[in-house]
């Protein structure tokens, strides 16, 4: 038999160990959706992996730099660490800074071990865990960056000042003394 709550679409009633039981299982959610291990319950389940000294500014201008470097990366980390979800290559960064996602902890944990100290291109890698929270991405020299918005801003502004005389000469055929 149905209670009158049932009925009335609220559902069955629960009980204080029910209470206690969901409370538990979206606690349990939350700690994963905010964990280190991104979406797993692996105990140091850090799968991002930041190696610096990667490349320095001149040779990440050259055409195709960044792609290349992608491919050579996730070509010599899945052979030798695990399977690669992502690599990302920040090409602006001065430190040289490459950041590679493993599909898992372990992969992750040889990539770490490989990288860090290794010779690449005359350089000495540093390979650690990402953080969470420093964001390498550098967007663009703040010198170059205001001239093209000032350069932006300039030709918007012609570009409206060409809209205003025009519609100007197509309204001086009419009386304006409504418009001062």
């Amino acid at each position: 038999s149905r209670s009158r709550r049932e009925e009335e679409g609220d559902g069955p009633k629960l009980t204080d160990n029910s209470k206690a039981i969901g409370q538990k299982k979206l606690r349990k959610r939350n700690n994963v959706k905010l964990s280190w291990a991104e979406g797993t319950a692996e105990v140091g389940g850090m799968k991002i992996v930041v190696i610096k000294n990667v490349f320095g500014l001149e040779e990440a201008s050259e055409p195709e730099f960044k792609k290349e470097l992608s491919e050579d990366l996730l070509a010599e980390c899945s052979k030798r660490c695990g399977h690669v979800d992502k690599v990302t290559v920040f090409e602006r960064n001065p430190e040289g800074v490459v950041a590679v996602k493993f599909k898992d902890a372990e992969a992750a944990e040889k990539c770490v071990q490989l990288m860090d100290g290794r010779f690449f291109a005359r350089r000495k890698l540093i390979s650690h865990f990402w953080d969470g929270v420093t964001n390498y991405k550098i967007e663009e020299d703040p010198t170059e960056a205001s001239a093209a918005r000032e350069a932006d801003e300039e030709e918007r502004l012609s570009a409206f000042n060409a809209a205003l005389d025009a519609m100007s000469s197509t309204d001086s055929g009419e009386d304006s003394s409504d418009y001062e």
